[in-house]
């Protein structure tokens, strides 16, 4: 009897051990935060593309707010196309009234302008106002998701599904931090004038003060934009843009732990990456900037918490089996995004200024296209700034001699400058391309 016994003992010991693995990885995978279960980030170079951070850049994750990105970005195609005007006015439908809070809070049947609408979505992340544009440009709400699941796989955002236009919880709208980049990226470098609505710190409208949700706005040295995202499936989500020194950022963080945690998280990623390009870090620590600390009246942590996290998706349009992303191939990843050929202007300059991307340095001149090439990709080696620049092999007839000269443009001013000084001290030939030299091939 006392052998049975020993046996049954030994028997559940040798099974406990069997299955102890898979309690390890069960408990591993239950123990996981929501926070860590949700956090991604990428930061990239918005004019090369070029990847130079992320952590699960494809993993899928909730837009939140961010979808709103998208809202504008077919608000701006179509007063592109003159399906819209800046001054046209759009009527408040019941539905987009009764939209949870952030909201504008207007009334079915008043009205609002776009420019006033697109200001509201892209300040106080307003939900109504969201709804107001998707009825105005598509007849409705589930008409407009469904254009902007269709742009979004127009830009290659493979890995992306929209059902509402304001980023409210919906089954089966997600993205990724990958995506969302390219977005940035694309209002950037596609409404280069527009986009510019994205550094609007606060607008009065009907004599209130709206502030925008991004705190970073004003506190970030060169940050111009864009939108800030939160429901509790998402977490703090954030997509920002910054330019210095003639170059540029776009960086995406979803899944912050809160607004302060998510805005100083995007200031590391940013400074960090600015200087891996050579451009000098904004903060040497990181500082809560004063408008995360601030009290105001609409701050995104309190309405978007309250509203949006008890908005369910019965709330929602009814989604097209179409519009669900496409599966990752991991074949298909690519290190960079599609590059920009041209620097996007964020600010419109009435004459040409340091702030214009139209200069250049000529780094020598050659007897043949292929010497001319070699010595303009040595400069950009020997300087960050001339990385970003574009190799301009530029023919000159001497006589009955043709000299190429070496240039790297699409800098600015005060860029060119410093590469040529520095190259200069290394004792080697640079010199200065005004833009109207450039204009004249002189």
């Amino acid at each position: 009897m006392l052998c049975f016994l020993e046996m049954i003992e030994k028997t559940k010991k040798l099974a406990f051990l069997r299955a102890l693995p898979i309690l390890l990885v069960l408990l591993v995978a239950f123990s996981a935060t929501p926070a860590q279960a949700r956090y991604s980030h990428i930061i990239f170079d918005a004019y090369t593309g070029k990847v130079l951070d992320e952590k699960y850049q494809h993993e899928q994750r909730k837009p939140a707010s961010l979808t709103k990105m998208m809202t504008a970005y077919l608000t701006f195609d179509a007063i592109n196309k003159g399906k819209l005007t800046w001054d046209q006015q759009l009527s408040v439908s019941k539905r987009a009234a009764r939209q949870p809070p952030s909201k504008l809070g207007l009334n079915p049947g008043d009205t609002i302008s776009v420019r006033n609408a697109l200001l509201a979505i892209i300040t106080r992340s307003a939900n109504d106002m969201a709804v107001v544009l998707a009825e105005g440009i598509a007849g409705s709400e589930a008409k407009f998701a469904s254009q902007m699941t269709s742009q979004a796989k127009k830009l290659g955002m493979t890995r992306t599904a929209f059902k509402n236009a304001s980023g409210l919880p919906a089954r089966g709208q997600v993205t990724t931090a990958r995506d969302m980049g390219v977005l940035g990226q694309a209002l950037i470098r596609d409404f280069p004038s527009n986009y510019k609505m994205f550094n609007t710190e606060q607008f009065v409208y009907r004599g209130e003060v709206i502030n925008n949700h991004n705190h970073l706005l004003g506190n970030y040295p060169g940050l111009d934009g864009i939108k800030t995202g939160y429901i509790r499936a998402s977490g703090f989500n954030l997509v920002a843009s910054a330019e210095r020194s003639g170059r540029r950022l776009v960086g995406v963080v979803m899944g912050g732990k809160s607004a302060n945690w998510r805005d100083i998280q995007m200031q590391r990623l940013l400074d960090n990456n600015f200087e891996k390009i050579g451009v000098a870090r904004a903060y040497a620590s990181y500082p809560v900037p004063t408008a995360m600390i601030s009290s105001r009246s609409d701050s995104e942590d309190m309405p978007d918490r309250i509203a949006n996290e008890d908005y369910t998706a019965a709330n929602e349009p009814a989604g097209d089996a179409a519009d669900t992303p496409a599966p990752i191939n991991p074949a298909k990843q690519v290190s960079a995004l599609a590059p920009v050929n041209y620097p996007a202007p964020v600010s419109e300059p009435s004459s040409i200024s340091d702030s214009s991307n139209s200069w250049g340095v000529q780094v020598g001149a050659f007897n043949s296209m292929s010497k001319a090439k070699t010595a303009a990709a040595k400069a950009q080696r020997l300087h960050a700034l001339l990385k970003v620049a574009t190799v301009d092999v530029a023919p000159l007839a001497k006589g009955k001699k043709r000299v190429y000269r070496a240039r790297l443009i699409g800098l600015t001013e005060n860029d060119a400058n410093t590469a040529c000084s520095t190259l200069k001290k290394q004792k080697r030939e640079c010199q200065i391309v005004s833009p109207e030299k450039l204009a004249a091939n002189f």
